[in-house]
């Protein structure tokens, strides 16, 4: 079954370089079709060995709240308050590909694998889709390869890297969150192999740099710090130093790479960075200025700080713009609900990884801990940006990532010694009376 999931990142990424869709009608893609024959392959399983035991009840139990509120809030939306514009079947196309997809990309990937080997293969797939992609990317601005890699021409876009994953933002909250999966991947591997899986992770660096995106920048710099924080216990000061020198390392030479690919990149970035005024709303892009309209909006409407105005009802709003915020979009849209039930997700997952690395007989802590530092990361970044088409990779390497931590959690230790009973000698004890020469305390006669 790990070869169903490997195909699935394979042809995600593959769509995203040669930017295809290959829909094969109305809801179903390329994707889909491998996502779907997937969870046949499952079911079919399941016919044969019978119904697994529930594993993580609790983490399931709250994406599927999250996604039935979604379907809910979509019907109440269309056919009950009839927001003007907001239409029935297109909006529930959004509500299937965009959560319904993403509970089953994760179920998927969590439950088609087994063991270490299993998880190990996928999450080099996972570096490998982030690291040929980027790769790809840095050819093609270089002019090296021709794939139609947009890069931005006028206003505050103008010289920005999009990327193979969507707009410039998305491509570098995705490398935020998938990163760490490719220096784990290279940590573990030996020789000429180390060093492609390296070349990838800083051509992936390089990439995120030539985005602009300063979301992305705070994502990594403090998601990095509030994970480093965390894994304290289990990764020492001196491992982690050495990272952060590394890292700083790799910085340096994906500037370096950036440069030959546009000259005039670290220009480009220095002004980016510090070319903002001390006003927030200039700092920010204009992001509170957004978010504080939205919450406006809310006001109006009290009863939806509880409820949200209904599943993606922010696009038929008269906003020019994303929220650039995915907490307040889920917030605006599903509520409560759907901003706790994103919370929980991304802290239990979070919790369950640093319980598994933790674990003395652990075999996949550095995989735990490259969990900790991207979904931080990522929880950081999307504080800045929405994060549209890229989150089936998200979700699978969430499912991956947790039945890693199912391994390592219930895995009975194989090393720990198997402690012999003691044997204690009796002692000899001096014949008595009447008892025809017997030793008492022996078995001898």
């Amino acid at each position: 079954m790990r070869w169903l999931i490997v195909m699935l990142i394979g042809v995600i990424a593959a769509l995203a370089i040669f930017s295809v869709q290959l829909s094969l009608g109305p809801g179903l893609s390329a994707k889909n079709a491998v996502l779907y024959a997937l969870l046949f392959g499952l079911m079919f399983r399941s016919a044969l060995r019978g119904l697994p035991a529930l594993e993580l009840p609790g983490l399931h139990l709250v994406f599927g709240i999250w996604v039935a509120y979604a379907i809910a809030s979509w019907l109440i939306a269309a056919l009950v308050i009839k927001y003007p514009h907001y239409e029935l079947i297109l909006n529930g196309m959004t509500v299937k590909s965009e959560m319904l997809d993403n509970l089953l990309y994760f179920a998927g990937a969590f439950h088609a694998l087994n063991d270490e080997r299993d998880v190990r293969t996928v999450m080099k797939a996972l570096a490998a889709a982030l690291g040929i992609a980027n790769i790809a990317t840095l050819a093609d601005v270089a002019g090296i390869i021709h794939l139609g890699t947009n890069i931005g021409t006028s206003g505050a876009e103008e010289g920005r890297v999009f990327g193979v994953f969507g707009h410039a933002n998305d491509t570098a909250a995705l490398i935020v969150a998938l990163l760490p999966v490719s220096i784990a991947v290279a940590l573990e591997s030996r020789g000429i192999r180390r060093a492609m899986w390296a070349a990838g992770a800083i051509a992936s660096l390089a990439v995120m740099l030539l985005t602009v995106s300063r979301g992305s920048y705070v994502g990594i710099v403090v998601g990095s710090a509030w994970a480093a924080w965390l894994c304290r216990r289990f990764v020492p000061l001196q491992k982690i130093a050495m990272w952060a020198f590394g890292g700083l390392i790799a910085m340096v030479v994906s500037v370096f790479l950036g440069a030959l690919a546009i000259p005039g990149a670290a220009k480009m970035i220095s002004e980016r960075l510090t070319g903002g005024g001390i006003n927030a709303d200039e700092m920010s892009s204009g992001r509170t200025g957004l978010w504080k309209q939205v919450v406006e909006l809310m006001w109006e409407q009290p009863i939806t700080l509880l409820t949200g105005y209904g599943w993606d009802v922010y696009w038929v709003m008269p906003f020019r713009y994303a929220t650039h915020n995915i907490y307040l979009y889920q917030w605006f849209n599903l509520g409560l609900v759907g901003l706790i039930c994103f919370i929980m997700l991304i802290t239990i997952g979070v919790k369950r990884a640093l319980r598994a690395a933790s674990q003395e007989h652990s075999v996949l802590r550095d995989h735990h801990t490259a969990f900790v530092f991207g979904m931080l990361g990522l929880a950081v970044s999307v504080f800045f940006v929405n994060l549209e088409g890229q989150w089936p990779l998200v979700w699978i390497y969430f499912g991956v990532a947790m039945r890693a931590t199912q391994i390592d959690l219930v895995r009975v230790p194989t090393t720990s010694k198997v402690q012999e009973p003691v044997i204690r000698p009796t002692l000899p004890v001096r014949p008595q009376p009447g008892m025809g020469g017997r030793l008492v305390g022996t078995q001898l006669r």
